[in-house]
């Protein structure tokens, strides 16, 4: 039977797991999940290679991070409709991941290599009660951050720069240079006081802890521990100790892949 470029749009709160990639040293990986159950669904006598259900993702996401709209595919053998795997996928996934959009991609479609783009939205909670309901799924403050501030910094990270100090990355020998196409910053009031704050990036790509690293900058510019010119410092430097710390995972979405 001829393998098919299966394509999954795949939504996954993070908590329970230790990020997107298979690990060898742990299966609590959302990818690892997948390919467990894609096994256990089509898996056959010859399918005995660790690689034979890989998948290939758009893009890592850490641990405790989430995802809306992940992309994965994998070269499948089988006759169902893709209507059918996702329900079936479905029915043996945790209920913490979820295939929404399952379709045949033609053959040489790859969701990292064809990635031209992605949107992260990290999620903020101010106010003297905590939401309950986001308690892992955002990060949660007393104090309100000055949003203006933070809004005339983050027009001073976007751009095409090497983002090397915005990264974790000791060094690379690939290029780290990437364009932010824009920060965003909402906020809508909370009902018992406090704020719901939405910052939402835009660009070609992101390095290593990148959009939580420029989270934790601003934020330190929004409670007036570093200047709004002090922002980019980093860029100019490209030295790590020139950025803010990294915002905690559980407040990042990977919201979608551009392609």
């Amino acid at each position: 039977m001829k393998k098919r470029n299966i394509v999954f749009e795949i939504a996954y709160e993070g908590t329970r797991y230790s990020g997107w990639q298979k690990q060898g040293n742990t299966g609590r990986t959302v990818s690892g999940r997948i390919e467990e159950a894609l096994r256990q669904l089509y898996g056959q006598a010859g399918d005995t290679a660790p690689d034979a259900f890989e998948l290939a993702g758009a893009g890592r996401t850490d641990a405790g991070v989430h995802a809306l709209g992940q992309v994965a595919n994998v070269h499948l053998s089988c006759d169902d409709a893709p209507e059918r795997i996702r329900e079936k996928l479905n029915g043996i996934l945790p209920t913490d991941i979820r295939i929404q959009r399952c379709y045949e991609a033609e053959d040489r479609f790859h969701a990292r290599l064809k990635a031209t783009g992605k949107i992260y939205e990290y999620v903020i909670v101010t106010g003297p009660v905590e939401d309950l309901w986001l308690r892992n799924r955002a990060l949660q403050m007393k104090d309100e951050p000055d949003i203006e501030a933070m809004r005339a910094a983050a027009n001073l990270l976007v751009g095409e720069h090497d983002y090397l100090g915005f990264s974790s990355l000791k060094a690379s020998k690939k290029s780290t240079v990437r364009r932010v196409d824009s920060i965003e910053i909402w906020a809508e009031e909370r009902p018992v006081g406090g704020k719901v704050i939405r910052l939402i990036f835009t660009g070609n790509g992101f390095l290593y802890h990148m959009v939580r690293i420029l989270t934790g900058t601003l934020l330190e510019v929004g409670m007036h521990e570093r200047t709004v010119t002090d922002a980019a410092r980093a860029l100019q430097t490209l030295d790590r100790a020139d950025a803010g710390p990294a915002a905690p995972a559980m407040g990042l979405y990977l919201v979608k892949v551009i392609y």
